[in-house]
Formats: structure tokens, C-alpha cells, sequence
């Protein structure tokens, strides 16, 4: 597994009505899953906690059962499946979502990203000097076998994400993290940060019990993950199917409504589809433009598109010597008619963007550097640059339609500027790992945030260490500078310093014309008319404690 070196903490705003989630793309290498699952306690009840939570059905929280006393089973399609359910390292969007519903921290985000709620700590305060923070655990939280959420397992999982997880860089701005007592956790920063909470309530930081953790081989924490979140891992067939049981020790009484969600994994769109049509799946994700139509046409089934930080754009590889003139970059981002793109493979429901910073992201910079489309201007840079006749390979995932009309609207866009691409397929595994190793020349690619905060994502596009500049290459004076002001925005709270650098930052990103930004899309999915509480936030979380079929 590759791991980024730390970096400085990103210093974010965050007040009680701005905080974080998730979302994000990744490097994690694959992982072989026997289907293996954490130990639980078994069919019985623990003498304390929240015995309510036996049945899925309370007056209070209306019926959740199939209405013959039958379990409430969901099944789900999704595209691709889970790397690794290990919190620590995972990358991608298929592991962080899943990680959403078998874990949660010391406080979690609402569904629109905007404020803080208390999860597993019910209470905190902030010393004066803001490097210190103090956490209440809640009474009667536990993690799925049983066992009571101390503060021991708080130290120990900051601890274990801070120095080896994949993603410590988030958290670096941790200086100690130590237990007062059973239930409270005290932190202590080295500067003040106004990251922190947002990071707390990313995947990052999820909590899990030392005694089983560190006594566990990593390989199975990747397939055998042991949570505190309302539902826990009952089985997985890599590649085929997953499914989750209702955590019967969940903290938040009554919740999940839903007793198992089976997800199953179909790579193909129209297969996924056909099978919601048929009422095999009560729900599929990945809906693209041209599957909504289709869906929404089909009597019973509904489309829901939740809002997102998902941009969409094409990535080059900076180290590859075609690509490593910017002239080239810039000619290719004006050979690109965004608003064909958006309309055609997205329905017109993206928002064209300039950037990989999503438009209503705090610091998004409004005024970069445009390359509206020109093929004159790209022609004209392309001979400059002496390459009037060039090759590229352009790589996309197998069974992804809408990838596959994306690269075929971007190969005829640009053999009018003399460019000729060839469009190769891969499966998802492949795919990743060209995408890791700066093997390929032109990749389509997403990225959602984890937070909500613009820190994350200058933090990875712009310092080198952090996946190469998240899989670009990127290198050069133009990068350092822009590494420079970025760690300095991690650096301090002061809001005009940040915007600033950050404005800056973006500013050498679009000069450099290091990606292709081409718009911030929904999250589509479509469900069955009998299906209600299928929620996902901002950032891309599944939100299913609500989840269930009538």
C-alpha cells in the first residue's frame, strides 16, 4: 500500500455550521477478502446499553418491518466494490462510503456538510488558546461485538490513523491524544486548527476497539472490520456481494430501521438496471444520463440526485514527455467543449467549473485563467509546441458507459485540432494502478472531498509528496510555489491569509493547465417506489439509519 508522507495540517474555518465529511478518490492497492468477518458477541444482548434496539421496529420511529414479521432486507447494485474496509487505509470512494455505515467518530457531519452533530462523544469543549479539546463519550456506546467505546480505543485509533494511516496528513496539527478517563479523550494540538473537528468527522478518524485491532493481522482488518456504526459486516465475496446486518448494539435506539443490506457488485450499467427494473435490486447507484432516462420511464422506479463536491475531469500525466509542455495542456483544455460534454454524457445537470475545487467550496477562486473552447487557440499552441501531429492513449474503466461516450466525444473534439486518441479500456484494478504509477497519458477521473473545507484538495493537488500531486506528476518551480502557499494556508486561521493563498494556488493550478475540469455533478442513483431513507450527504456518505422497503 502506498502511504503519503505527513504534511501540515490544513487550517479550515469550521464553526458548528461548517464542518466536513467525505468522499474521495484513491490509491489503495487491492486486498483479497475471504469473506471473513470481526468477532461479535454473538445472538445475545449485553446486560447494559440500549436493549431496545433488538427489534427493527419502534412506535416512535414508525414500522420497519416487512409487515409479516419478516427481516427488512435492501439490496443494492453498485459498479465496483470495496479495496479495503480497514478506515486507516482506505482510498476510494467504494471503501470510504461502506466505511460510513460500519463506523463512526467522535462527531459526524449533517447530510448537507453544513453543521456538526455529536456522535460518539456527546460533548466537547475548546480551551481558549485553541490547542486543546475535550471529549465526553456518550453512555452506552458500543462497538458491534458488544464491547464498550472507551477512552483507550479514542487513543488508539487517533493514534493509529495519525501514524500510519493513509491519510495523516489530515491530521497532522495532532500534537497527543490521551485518555483522562473511561470517557473522556483529551486532545492536544500544536497549533490551533480549525481543521480539526472537520477531520474528527471524516472516515479518517473512526473509532474502533484497540483490544481487536491491535491484535489483528492488517489483511484482515482490511475485510474484517469491527465498528461502532448501525451496521456491521456479515459476510464478503469479493467482487460479488457484501452484506451488512443491523448492529444490535447501535447507540442510537432504534436505528437502523433496515435489519441486512446486501450490495451487490455490477460492474455493467445497463445490467444494474435491468436488474432494478425487474425488481431483483431495490436500488442502484452510478445512474448516468443515459440510464436516467430510461429509469425514470420505468413505472415503479424513482431517480433522487443528491448534491455533491464530485467534479469531473481529465487528468494528464505532467512527467510524460508529450504532456510535459503546458502549451500542450492548455491547447487540449480549448480543443474541450465542456458544454458538449456536460449535455451529452451528463444530461446538462453538471456545473461547468474551473477548477477541481467545486464551485461552492469555501476559497473556490471564480476568476481563473478560462479556456473556453477554441480550436483555433489550440491548434495555434500545438504547433508552437511542435507537436501539430500528436498520439495519446486515454484510458477509461471496462462496462462504464458513460466514460466510454465521454472519450469518444474528446476523441472527435480533438482530431480537430490534429490530435488523434486512442481510447483504452482496463478493469478498475488496472486502471488504478496506471493511475498510481504515472503509466498513463491521459486518465478520466473524479474527485470528491472528504471535508468541505478547500484545504484537502489544494493540499493534494499541490504538494508532491501527497501522491504526486495527486497522480499528475506535477513538478517544477510553478509546483513548489504552489506547495509553499498552500502549507502556509494550513498554517494559520487567519481567513484573509487563506483565501489569498489559496485564490494563488488555484491561479498556478489553471495556468499550468494541469487537468481538464470539466463540471461538479450529482449523485445519481434510483430506487424502487417502495424503498424510502436512501440518503447520501455532500460528501458522499451513505446516511441509512432510515433506510428501508415497505
Amino acid at each position: 500500500m502506498r502511504i503519503r508522507k505527513k504534511i501540515l495540517c490544513g487550517i479550515l474555518m469550521i464553526s458548528a455550521a461548517a464542518m466536513s465529511a467525505c468522499g474521495s478518490t484513491g490509491a489503495s492497492e487491492a486486498q483479497s477478502s475471504s469473506g471473513a468477518v470481526a468477532p461479535t458477541a454473538g445472538q445475545e444482548k449485553a446486560e447494559t446499553g440500549n436493549t431496545s434496539q433488538e427489534t427493527t421496529t419502534t412506535e416512535e420511529n414508525g414500522a420497519a418491518s416487512a409487515g409479516d414479521g419478516s427481516p427488512v432486507v435492501v439490496k443494492i447494485a453498485r459498479g465496483g466494490d470495496s479495496v479495503t474496509l480497514d478506515p486507516a487505509f482506505a482510498g476510494d470512494n467504494v471503501d470510504i462510503w461502506v466505511d460510513s455505515l460500519i463506523f463512526e467518530g467522535l462527531v459526524k457531519t449533517s447530510e448537507d456538510g453544513k453543521s456538526l452533530e455529536p456522535c460518539l462523544a456527546e460533548k466537547w469543549d475548546v480551551s481558549d488558546d485553541g490547542k486543546t479539546y475535550t471529549f465526553t463519550l456518550r453512555d452506552g456506546a458500543k462497538f458491534s461485538d458488544g464491547s464498550d467505546v472507551r477512552a483507550s480505543d479514542v487513543v488508539y485509533s487517533l493514534n493509529r490513523a495519525l501514524k500510519g494511516g493513509s491519510w495523516s496528513s489530515l491530521i497532522t496539527c495532532i500534537k497527543d491524544v490521551k485518555a483522562v478517563d473511561d470517557k473522556t479523550v483529551e486532545i492536544d494540538l500544536n497549533n490551533p486548527s480549525g481543521s480539526l473537528m472537520s477531520c474528527l468527522a471524516s472516515f479518517i478518524c473512526a473509532i474502533y476497539p484497540e483490544k481487536y485491532y491491535s491484535a489483528t493481522e492488517s489483511d484482515k482488518l482490511a475485510s474484517a472490520p469491527l465498528g461502532a456504526g448501525p451496521f456491521l459486516l456479515e459476510s464478503w465475496k469479493q467482487d460479488q456481494e457484501m452484506v451488512l446486518k443491523k448492529n444490535p448494539y447501535y447507540w442510537d435506539a432504534g436505528y437502523p430501521l433496515a435489519d441486512e443490506i446486501d450490495m451487490t457488485v455490477v460492474p455493467d450499467d445497463n445490467t444494474r438496471l435491468m436488474q432494478l427494473q425487474a425488481g431483483q435490486v431495490d436500488a442502484i447507484e452510478g445512474v448516468s444520463a443515459q440510464m436516467r432516462t430510461q429509469a425514470q420511464n420505468t413505472e415503479g422506479v424513482k431517480v433522487i440526485d443528491f448534491p455533491t463536491t464530485h467534479v469531473e475531469y481529465v487528468s494528464f500525466n505532467y512527467t510524460n514527455e508529450k504532456l510535459n509542455d503546458k502549451r500542450v495542456r492548455q491547447a487540449l483544455n480549448y480543443a474541450t467543449d465542456r458544454e458538449a460534454i456536460n449535455k451529452a454524457v451528463f444530461g446538462g445537470l453538471g456545473t461547468l467549473c474551473p477548477s477541481v475545487v467545486w464551485p461552492t467550496a469555501p476559497h473556490f477562486n471564480p476568476n481563473l485563467t478560462s479556456y473556453d473552447y477554441n480550436p483555433d487557440k489550440a491548434k495555434e499552441l500545438l504547433a508552437e509546441a511542435g507537436q501539430s501531429n500528436l498520439n495519446l492513449n486515454l484510458i477509461i474503466s471496462n462496462g462504464d458507459a458513460s466514460s466510454l461516450m465521454e472519450a469518444t466525444i474528446l476523441k472527435d473534439q480533438w482530431s480537430k485540432v490534429g490530435v488523434n486518441l486512442d481510447i483504452q479500456q482496463m478493469d478498475s484494478s488496472a486502471r488504478r494502478d496506471a493511475r498510481n504509477n504515472l503509466t498513463f497519458e491521459v486518465l478520466l477521473n473524479y474527485f470528491t472531498s472528504d471535508i468541505t473545507d478547500t484545504a484537502e484538495e489544494m493540499e493534494l493537488f499541490c504538494i508532491k509528496d501527497n501522491f504526486d500531486c495527486w497522480h499528475l506528476g506535477w513538478n517544477g518551480p510553478d509546483q513548489e510555489k504552489a506547495e509553499k502557499l498552500v502549507k502556509e494556508a494550513g498554517a494559520t486561521t487567519d481567513e484573509d491569509v487563506r483565501k489569498k493563498n489559496y485564490y494563488e494556488a488555484q491561479e498556478l493550478m489553471a495556468d499550468n493547465a494541469l487537468v481538464i475540469p470539466l463540471a461538479t455533478i450529482p449523485e445519481t442513483i434510483a430506487v424502487r417506489d417502495n424503498v424510502s431513507g436512501f440518503e447520501q450527504g455532500i460528501l458522499g456518505n451513505y446516511y441509512f439509519n432510515s433506510l428501508t422497503v415497505k
